[in-house]
């Protein structure tokens, strides 16, 4: 969960690792990984409009669905939490149906 800076700081000491909160095995993912995972619940919910916060206990996902109530559509605002561990199986199942082989984060580059 850590990561080092590196250089020196400004005192000449070597930099301390930083705690960034973040899962180990997401501090290498490729935006674009992640990106393309959560798309694929963006469009399978129909969500628009959205916005996507990386905190780190995971991704929030804010949006706008259109819900038919009363035979009329009407919208509605909602809000997802994925967890890590959420997102890391999101990122393996875009990978199964893309057919791609490696560990995550080991893409091109």
């Amino acid at each position: 969960m850590s990561e080092t800076r590196g250089g020196r700081g400004p005192n000449g000491m070597a930099s301390q690792p930083i705690d960034t909160g973040r899962n180990e095995h997401l501090i290498h993912v490729r935006y674009e990984d992640l990106l393309r995972a959560i798309g694929g619940y963006i469009d399978q919910q129909g969500v628009t409009d959205v916005l996507i916060t990386q905190i780190p206990d995971g991704v929030l996902l804010k949006g706008t669905v259109i819900e038919q109530r009363h035979g009329a559509p009407v919208e509605r605002i909602t809000a997802v939490m994925f967890s890590n561990d959420q997102i890391i199986e999101m990122l393996e199942e875009s990978a199964r149906k893309r057919g791609k082989t490696g560990p995550l984060g080991r893409g091109r580059r």
